[in-house]
């Protein structure tokens, strides 16, 4: 029985390869065949012999255009010859004799710069890997001998990929300028290491989720990294303070930073980012020293946040989610004068004081408002709107998302119309507080007769107390320039309001109706134009 096993598993093998094994051809020595091929640098016939078998296409993969002893033939047509082009695999495609086939033929298409890899991941349920014979360090070999132009590289959920794949590309890929790793499990610092030490022109660094990278590799691309401009650090639970403090002093022009999901004190993270001059866009997404949630409102938190303010001048872009209180908030803005949009998520220290006193203030330059599960923000049952300002303190505003923030009411959304009166998008989910009367205070300004023409997008949904009133106020006062119109569940509205876009928005491109309870006969009325999910 044990014998017939054996026998049955072999010839499932043989199967699985194609037929490889019992084929003539893969009875000549591998340096024979690679002679042979060696006077064969036409890329027509190149293809064709690696469609002989498995064998003879993975040696075609591995011959550089300096293994040929003849020069391939000239292309009968220049056109496009040498250019730049992307490719991506994944799935099921997101094997090694797919990218291998991919190599042999790209000799007449022209240099490949951009190659994503987007493997299977587990499933969580279930706990299944993916295909065993996936993407492993066999591809990364042929992509840093075949690939010598490229300059970016993402490889997602390749779970079978280690240290000695990301060597050989590392030594093949000296152009490389971009690097986003996710979900690799068995990358670790050494090999990190290696690529920090061999890539001296990289300028953008993603890791994500990648369980086995800590502190090390951090130093690593902080001591031999220095062109990296753009490093996003998420999900990594052995990325502690020393790595981030090593790593940012040593990116003297960095202008992108996202930490999120790493173990570290903010105090420590806000005294290096202070130092990191140049950068422009930052974003602070659960920086917390312990898996357990705590509350910042100490004092020594206030001079860090007004440091990086005053010192990052170069500051545009902020997104901090559970690390910012009212007062944190406007010390950091009284700094960071070039400041154009923000985005604050599950900041439950933030109220509704200080978010009026912020925008009040320091909102001049603001272009973008971001609100997304922010609890804090309550109004007062006796809260009255606070007067007009004359200027405007929000003048540039041209996008706001209140995302699930449950007190969130009509008190506010009037407030905002006063001081915002160039809106171009708007988006509102999960608000059950507020009401038509809310609604067109934001986007009239509390005043009828100004209607502002410039509104493109608005998105709504689970917003149970709007109803057809403000779409007909939206569909009429908004018209011409009406672009894209979402509703969404929750909404009091009828089939009738289709009618009156269909009649009112000529120019109107995109319409979502995902989750309402609009009949599917109103959707005749629609332009033809119009693209409906």
């Amino acid at each position: 029985m044990g014998d017939y096993t054996r026998w049955k598993n072999a010839r499932k093998k043989e199967a699985d390869d194609g037929g490889d094994r019992a084929s003539p051809f893969n009875r000549l020595p591998d340096e024979c065949i690679l002679e042979i091929f060696s006077y064969n640098p036409d890329p027509t016939d190149r293809w064709s012999c690696s469609s002989v078998s498995k064998k003879w296409l993975i040696l075609q993969a591995h011959m550089k255009s300096s293994d040929f002893k003849l020069r391939p033939p000239t292309p009968t047509c220049n056109a496009g010859a040498g250019a730049p082009f992307s490719r991506c695999l994944e799935g099921c495609s997101a094997v090694n004799a797919r990218l291998a086939a991919m190599v042999v033929s790209k000799y007449s298409k022209g240099r490949i710069s951009t190659l994503s890899i987007r493997g299977d991941v587990p499933d969580p349920e279930t706990k299944s890997h993916p295909q065993a014979n996936g993407f492993t360090d066999y591809g990364l070999q042929v992509v840093g001998s075949s690939f010598p132009y490229l300059k970016s590289l993402s490889l997602w959920g390749c779970l079978h990929i280690t240290c000695r794949g990301l060597a050989c590309m590392a030594r093949g890929c000296g152009l490389l300028e971009k690097l986003d790793l996710c979900e690799c499990p068995l990358v670790s610092d050494e090999g990190m290491a290696f690529v920090a030490c061999n890539l001296n022109k990289l300028t953008k660094l993603s890791i994500d989720s990648c369980q086995n990278v800590g502190n090390a590799t951090l130093k690593a691309f902080g001591a031999h990294a220095p062109t990296i401009k753009s490093l996003c650090i998420s999900g990594c639970p052995l990325v502690g303070d020393e790595g981030i403090a090593a790593i940012l002093e040593g990116l003297p022009n960095l202008k992108r930073l996202k930490l999120g999901k790493v173990f570290s004190h903010l105090p420590v993270v806000l005294e290096h980012v202070r130092r990191v001059k140049p950068l422009a866009h930052l974003a602070l997404d659960k920086v917390l020293p312990s898996k357990k949630i705590c509350t910042i409102n100490e004092d020594r938190l206030h001079d860090p946040f007004r440091a990086v303010g005053l010192e990052c001048k170069n500051l545009k872009n902020i997104f901090l989610c559970r690390c910012i209180d009212d007062e944190g908030l406007l010390v950091l803005a009284q700094g960071a004068a070039l400041l154009e949009s923000l985005t604050l998520k599950e900041c439950a220290q933030i109220s509704l004081s200080g978010l009026v006193g912020f925008l009040t203030r320091y909102g001049k330059n603001l272009k973008g408002l971001s609100l997304v599960k922010c609890k804090g923000i309550v109004e007062p049952t006796d809260w009255t709107v606070p007067p007009l300002m004359l200027p405007p303190s929000c003048s540039k505003l041209e996008r706001l998302v209140v995302n699930r923030c449950p007190n969130v009411g009509d008190g506010l959304l009037m407030w905002m119309g006063r001081v915002c009166w160039d809106l171009r998008e708007v988006e509102l989910v999960g608000l059950g507080g507020i009401s038509d009367k809310g609604l067109l205070s934001l986007l009239l300004g509390g005043r009828e007769k100004l209607l502002r023409p410039s509104l493109e997008r608005v998105w709504l949904s689970g917003c149970s107390g709007l109803t057809d009133v403000s779409l007909f106020c939206i569909a009429s006062g908004f018209a011409e320039g009406l672009r894209s119109l979402g509703l969404g569940k929750g909404l009091g509205v009828s089939s009738q309001c289709l009618q009156v876009i269909a009649s009112c928005c000529p120019n109107l491109l995109d319409l979502n109706l995902s989750g309402s309870l609009i009949e599917d006969g109103a959707f005749v009325c629609l332009p033809n134009e119009a693209h409906c999910d």
